[in-house]
């Protein structure tokens, strides 16, 4: 009987690897800008003390007891009960302390910074983004208020989430954005009382954006 020929070995086939999707690299650098914000903002907090009346008014609910509602006096005429609230907690997680009422503004400042740049980066482009992000991070004003025990800082950074979403739910026309938007001026509202005022430039842009484009319409 004749032999057989020993079958030849074939290589297995390789199967390519999918490609990995491009890294951001946009992310990893304003996350790196972020960290230096953060050290800039609240790197010399310990210096800080609280001396405005307003930052008294609100850092002070842990000193007055029941037969004041145990806040100051009259607090409701200087602002919404959000920021005194969660300084309150704060004082009682970290006991109390300058650095611990100054804690959400100095947050609020970060976010407020990675937030211009997104509007900036959504609006116009990754250019005006960093910009963005540049004057936030150098802005003396910024930082300054962002080391108090004010409402000026969390009630700017509502605002901006606010009309960013806004933007995005006109857009897209997804309800999560439309949800997170109100949510935002919601709670812009409930820490000062002007907080509202996003819903206005929000909905009196759509109005002339519908007069003027038949789009929008």
């Amino acid at each position: 009987m004749a032999k057989r020929a020993p079958k030849k070995k074939t290589a297995p086939v390789r199967e390519s690897l999918p490609e990995m999707p491009p890294r951001n690299p946009w992310r990893r650098r304003v996350g790196l800008v972020l960290a230096a914000v953060a050290l800039a903002k609240v790197g010399m907090a310990s210096g800080v003390v609280i001396e405005h009346f307003d930052e008294g008014v609100y850092a002070s609910n842990l000193w007055f007891g029941g037969p004041s509602g145990g806040t100051y006096p009259l607090r409701w005429f200087y602002a919404p009960p959000l920021l005194p609230w969660v300084i309150e907690n704060l004082f009682l997680i970290l006991g109390p302390s300058n650095f611990a009422a100054i804690l959400p503004a100095a947050f609020c400042s970060l976010m407020t910074v990675l937030l211009s740049g997104i509007a900036a980066k959504r609006w116009g482009s990754p250019i005006a983004g960093w910009v963005a992000v540049g004057l936030g991070m150098l802005s003396g004003f910024q930082t300054s208020f962002a080391q108090t025990a004010l409402t000026d800082v969390p009630l700017g950074m509502w605002w901006l989430l606010s009309l960013v979403s806004l933007n995005e739910w006109a857009r897209s026309g997804k309800w999560r954005w439309g949800i997170l938007a109100g949510g935002a001026c919601a709670t812009a509202w409930w820490t000062k009382y002007n907080g509202w005022m996003p819903l206005g430039i929000g909905v009196g842009g759509l109005v002339v954006a519908g007069v003027l484009s038949r789009e929008w319409r």
